[in-house]
Formats: C-alpha cells, structure tokens, sequence
C-alpha cells in the first residue's frame, strides 16, 4: 500500500479549483486488482474520529475510487477544491 498526503491551496490561500487526472498502468500477472483511492482528509475531528480504516470513505461516498479505462490501466479524474488530501494506491 503507498500513501501520500498533499494540499491544494491557491496563491495567499485564495478560492481556486484543480482538475487532477491520475492514470495508472499496471502488469496484470503482478497487480490484477490494482486500486487507488483519493479522499479529503481535512473535515471535521468528530465526524470520523474513530475511523483506523483509511478505506471506510467507500462506505459513505466521501472519497473517489479509480476507475478501470483499458486493458491494465486504471484512472481517477476529479475537481479538486482547496484542502487536504491523501492518494492511496493499493492491490486487493
């Protein structure tokens, strides 16, 4: 499983929207069921406080899954607002 966090944020924190296009290819005999999952990781401390799972956003439709596009390669393609994020990418 790889993680990475990262911020999107506009010059002097101004309101902006990005277009992340993320397309990954994969050898099927190694990583058949490769996935990758974006989701919001600055909301409120309450609302998910005892959430150890990184992957229980599927359960509420809080984060983006990727999408399969053709033979061995998956994509996720989403607008993006200012916050924080976390890419993770796993193999089932």
């Amino acid at each position: 499983m790889f993680k990475q966090t990262f911020e999107v944020v506009g010059a002097a924190h101004e309101s902006v929207t990005y277009l992340f296009d993320l397309t990954l290819g994969f050898e099927f005999s190694t990583s058949a069921q490769m996935k990758a999952i974006l989701r919001r990781i600055d909301y409120e401390a309450d609302e998910h406080e005892f959430d150890y799972n990184p992957l229980a956003c599927l359960y509420d439709h809080a984060c983006y899954e990727t999408e399969l596009i053709g033979k061995n390669e998956i994509n996720l393609f989403v607008i993006l607002t200012p916050g924080d994020y976390q890419l993770i990418i796993f193999d089932q």
